[in-house]
Formats: structure tokens, C-alpha cells, sequence
């Protein structure tokens, strides 16, 4: 396993109580980290810690490995998407869509922690 090798994180402010979406998808509402809800949201990295109310600080991994929540199984090797909740899940390229990067390893089903190599793009 790869986990938190390489990690790049930043700090920003929690748009609300994400305690129990750390390893799931963000993006920036309004300055704020917010949980991202599906492929078409501009995903900025993974969530690594548990701020338990606006206003706390969210650690934010925006490239490097580190740990991701599966909405679904994953193969390694797939690029991963946000779906509900900001969990992660395999999606062919489309115009658009924004990638939160690479699956380094593989999950057998929904809510499974695996590694993902952060690098958000939009095709």
C-alpha cells in the first residue's frame, strides 16, 4: 500500500459539519470546503481529517496518495469521479467531467477505503 505517500494538503475553512466525510471528495463553495456531489462539480482533492462544524479547519489532499471512500467497487488503474456524498467511483471520459484522480488499488464494494493518486482534472 501507497497511502499518504507524497501528500500535499491545504487548509480551508468547513462549510459545515463533514466529520463523517473524511476520505470523500471536495470542492470550494463559496471560499469554503464543501462536499463534492457529482462528476460535473470541480473537485479539489480528498478530505483528510474531521471538522465537526463550520468554520473548523478541513486538511484538503490536493495531489500525492492518500485513502478514499468507494461509492461503489473500483479497479485499480480507473479514474475516479465524486457521486453522492462525495464518494468515489470508476467513470469513462466524457466532456466535462471532473476526475479526482488515478486508483492505485482496488475496492470490492461500496463504502471500502482504497488508495487514489490525487491529480483533479476536468476533460
Amino acid at each position: 500500500m501507497a497511502v499518504n505517500q507524497g501528500r500535499k494538503e491545504i487548509s480551508l475553512i468547513a462549510a459545515g459539519d463533514l466529520s463523517a466525510l473524511q476520505f470523500t471528495a471536495i470542492y470550494v463553495n463559496a471560499g469554503s470546503a464543501d462536499t463534492a456531489a457529482a462528476g460535473a462539480t470541480k473537485v479539489i482533492g480528498v478530505l483528510t481529517n474531521k471538522p465537526s462544524a463550520a468554520g473548523q479547519t478541513a486538511r484538503v489532499c490536493i495531489g500525492g496518495v492518500t485513502k478514499m471512500k468507494a461509492g461503489a467497487a473500483i479497479t485499480a488503474g480507473s479514474s475516479i469521479v465524486a457521486v453522492a456524498g462525495g464518494m468515489a467511483e470508476m467513470l469513462a471520459a466524457g466532456a466535462g467531467t471532473s476526475y479526482i484522480g488515478v486508483a492505485i488499488t482496488g475496492a470490492a464494494a461500496s463504502a471500502d477505503l482504497f488508495d487514489v493518486l490525487v491529480a483533479p482534472w476536468t476533460s
